[in-house]
């Protein structure tokens, strides 16, 4: 190898290290990366939401949501139209938009606190994607969305704390507590091991669950869906294995 052929790689060497140092430094969840054996086999839980526009068929989450300082959802998503498909409706009396994530077209919406966020992505029907949103709400106001184990954009937003003691639905879009959702605005897709964390998972931890094809999970998280933690509505089909 000529010294200007050494020189050229080497460069391009050290600026693929420097861009992922600045893409993982961006992200502070990944000052403490933590190995994959603390990661725990996830309970698996996959609801199938029937196409066709409709109010009937939701999970209500039983569990209850504590105030969020900050928080982590993930969840694997597979899209069966290119409608308006409402996965996270968290409304918590305060605001009807407390947290809310879905797709729509060509771009995942992200609401907190009656507060909007577009981030264009395709996500093509018949697709498993693996998506999470972490969020220092309360602090710096920024929001990062990971899809498939990869930091996709960070969004600065006005801190403040998302209020516990909500309702927390998935598959329809509330316009108040518990209630007003909309034919237009109904999921017709997959949802697999969603989950929401009261703190910043860290980078490991999200690509661990991307890559680990046993579905695997961080510990303690504060809400999931087991069959146990939902109330079932309308045509929503529930495929539950305790084990991977």
């Amino acid at each position: 190898m000529n010294p200007s052929m050494f020189q050229s790689l080497f460069m391009c060497i050290a600026y693929v290290a420097i861009a992922t140092a600045v893409e993982h430094a961006e992200y502070p969840g990944s000052k403490h990366l933590r190995t994959a054996n603390i990661l725990a086999n996830c309970p698996q839980s996959t609801y199938h939401f029937p196409t066709g526009d409709q109010t009937r068929s939701y999970l209500r989450v039983k569990t209850p949501v504590p105030d969020l300082k900050q928080f982590t959802t993930c969840l694997w998503m597979k899209r069966y139209s290119k409608n308006f498909d409402p996965w996270i409706s968290y409304s918590d009396g305060r605001y009807n938009n407390a947290f809310i994530v879905f797709t729509n077209g060509d771009a995942l919406h992200l609401w907190i606190n009656d507060k909007s966020i577009n981030i264009p992505f395709p996500f093509p029907t018949s697709t498993d994607y693996h998506v999470c949103i972490a969020s220092a709400s309360s602090t710096t106001g920024k929001h990062y969305v990971f899809v498939n184990g990869e930091l996709h954009q960070v969004i600065g937003h006005t801190p403040g704390i998302v209020k516990g003691g909500g309702i927390f639905i998935i598959g329809q879009e509330q316009d108040f507590v518990g209630g007003g959702f909309e034919a237009a605005q109904s999921l017709q897709g997959r949802v697999t091991n969603l989950a929401l964390w009261d703190r910043l998972l860290d980078l490991s931890e999200i690509v661990e669950m991307y890559h680990n094809k046993c579905i695997i999970c961080p510990p303690a998280s504060i809400l999931s869906l087991e069959i146990d933690n939902v109330d079932i509505n309308g045509g929503v089909s529930a495929q539950m294995t305790r084990k991977c």
